[in-house]
């Protein structure tokens, strides 16, 4: 770490920014980050040194190593989770039927499908996992229309009544139902809980 160079208004003795002290680049102002400010420009060309565990790292320009940032950001997420699941309706396992979810990282089929496969793999099953809900696609016809008609001249759309949009729509419709296409997304406002 280098002494930054304090910055203040002419004729004045009111510090309002700092600089770093090796390379002179303007890092912080005092209006703006406050007391972490000068700490900002004492880092800015390191060694930089984790505000956490004390530890010289070489993630540049931050104020905490990787290690604690990783256990940081996994408390924050147990926090989280802990938040949403209080929330939460809860189902159990049993009554429910359809796609699960441990959280954004794997999906499966069925619950039963979720609980084999981590325990073939050795791994922990949690104590519940979060119900999906169906996303269907779904083509909207005024979208498309809309977007066709771009490059048209300005009045192109009075060409096409409402009925011709409906027509449309319903040709998409039976359309995305043949191509069966979905997917499906975590519903934190359903945890199945995993009987023991």
């Amino acid at each position: 770490m280098t002494e930054p160079i304090e910055l203040c208004e002419r004729g004045s003795d009111e510090i309002v920014a700092y600089a770093c002290g090796k390379c002179g680049s303007v890092v912080g102002s005092t209006s703006m980050h406050g007391d972490v400010a000068r700490e900002m420009a004492s880092r800015h060309c390191g060694p930089w040194l984790c505000r956490v565990c004390g530890v010289e790292h070489d993630w540049s320009h931050q104020t905490i190593c990787h290690d604690c940032w990783r256990k940081s950001r996994a408390e924050r997420e147990a926090e989280r989770d802990e938040a949403r699941f209080a929330k939460a309706t809860h189902v159990a396992a049993a009554e429910y039927d359809g796609p699960v979810a441990d959280g954004d990282e794997g999906f499966w089929q069925t619950i039963g499908d979720a609980v084999d496969e981590l325990e073939d793999d050795g791994g922990e099953v949690p104590a519940y996992f979060w119900a999906c809900t169906e996303d269907a696609l779904k083509l909207d016809a005024n979208g498309i229309i809309e977007s066709a008609l771009e490059d048209h001249h300005e009045d192109a759309g009075e060409n096409i009544s409402g009925k011709d949009e409906c027509r449309l729509q319903a040709l998409l419709d039976e359309w995305c139902d043949t191509v069966n296409v979905t997917t499906w997304n975590v519903d934190y406002s359903r945890a199945v809980v995993v009987e023991r």
